[in-house]
């Protein structure tokens, strides 16, 4: 039996969708998905809120819907000034004129109190340290509040994402009780950079998904690929010397220096052959060999550390 998850969207039945968009948009701001004669998408972030044009039910105060605001005052004031019948304060609900009941919360009241990420951060700070947490409850709040809404505004939601993406392998140094110094921040830049030619590589293979989810990526407006490699490569060029830092730092000796250099090397080249011709094969080449470049890498710093 499956697991359910998640929520991909919920739908309200309405009368005339054009009628629906502009009563909701007299006291909410949002965007659109996308729209056709029947039915409209407003966009949640990861969610979405479908209105569909049905033949309406009568008012009922157990269905109902409930939506997240920056601002449930704001919004009462609105639906008051409208007309809609609505408590004088606390809690927040009302039926639109096709029988949904709205719930409004706001979103300082959301309770993420049980949710396994805050539990997650109160056992790092109760039994690793508190610089751990905070990194852990950092990279969550990046990740969550920050680049997933992102991901539908602008293709450099990937730069904001390979922060969070990247700051894990700090956390990880600071468990083991290591100060904040040059080091880790190495490691952070190797695996932000990293993480770069791989997105790219991705979702140019699959552009075309990544479009039709409303995903705004570099290779979405791309098609002959020519500019997500060239980025690529620019990436990967940052990356080599970066890999090589570690050796500076004494974190590692000249095994490492050279396996850094050829494996660095070898993204460099790929994304350049990219770059002058591309295709599927190359974009797959490149990223498998991200896939390759990281364990191996980290593989060899490892190594280097314990002999």
């Amino acid at each position: 039996m499956a697991r359910a998850i998640g929520i991909n969207h919920v739908a309200l039945e309405v009368g005339d969708v054009g009628e629906a968009l502009a009563w909701y948009g007299r006291f909410f701001e949002f965007d659109l998905r996308g729209r056709r004669d029947t039915m409209a998408w407003i966009d949640l972030g990861d969610q979405f809120l479908a209105l569909a044009r049905g033949p309406g039910q009568g008012a009922d105060d157990g269905r109902h819907f409930g939506l997240v605001v920056d601002g449930k005052e704001a919004v009462r004031e609105a639906l008051r000034a409208a007309g809609v019948q609505v408590p004088e304060s606390g809690r927040l609900a009302f039926h639109d004129p096709w029988g949904n009941r709205v719930e409004v919360v706001d979103y300082r009241d959301v309770q993420f109190s049980k949710t396994p990420a805050v539990l997650g951060a109160l056992e790092l700070l109760l039994f690793v340290n508190a610089t751990t947490a905070l990194l852990a409850v950092f990279t969550l709040v990046v990740y969550v509040f920050v680049y997933t809404p992102l991901k539908r505004r602008t293709s450099l939601a990937t730069l904001v994402g390979a922060i969070p993406g990247a700051l894990p392998i700090v956390g990880g140094w600071t468990a083991a009780g290591a100060p904040l110094d040059a080091r880790p921040a190495v490691l952070f830049s190797i695996l932000f950079l990293w993480q770069l030619p791989h997105v790219l590589a991705l979702s140019w293979i699959h552009r075309d998904d990544y479009a039709r989810a409303g995903l705004r990526m570099m290779s979405v407006n791309d098609a002959e690929g020519s500019a997500t490699f060239r980025q690529a490569a620019l990436d990967a060029s940052a990356l080599l010397p970066i890999s090589l830092a570690p050796v500076l730092l004494a974190m590692a000796g000249w095994p490492y220096f050279v396996l850094a250099l050829v494996l660095s090397g070898a993204l460099i080249a790929l994304a350049v052959a990219g770059a002058r011709a591309p295709t599927r094969i190359r974009a797959r080449r490149l990223f498998l060999a991200t896939l390759a470049y990281l364990p191996l890498l980290l593989g060899a710093l490892v190594a280097g550390a314990i002999t």
